[in-house]
């Protein structure tokens, strides 16, 4: 049982450089309330690497979404395969 407890803990961290990028999200904390974050491991060496991440702390669950960030206008693949005119070829 104690492994599988240590298999869930999400350790949440937030950089402002990478929130630009990647976008937030909102994750529940375990004594109560939400923080907003840019990124989630379940291992706490895993942080990103961006020199102004700090570090949150453990989080619960998924709480839900933060901000857009810049990668998010490309993703999921489906937006761009909605668009609605195809992009032109540059003259030669």
């Amino acid at each position: 049982m104690a492994n599988e407890d240590a298999a869930k803990i999400l350790h949440a961290w937030y950089s402002a450089k990478q929130a630009e990028s990647g976008g937030t999200c909102f994750y529940e904390k375990p004594t109560g309330g939400t923080v907003e974050v840019s990124m989630v491991s379940m291992s706490v060496e895993s942080k990103p690497n961006f020199e102004d991440v700090k570090y949150l702390g453990v989080v619960k669950k998924y709480a839900g979404p933060g901000r857009s960030g810049a990668a998010e206008t490309l993703w999921p693949p489906s937006k761009q395969l909605q668009r609605t005119s195809t992009p032109k070829s540059p003259a030669r």
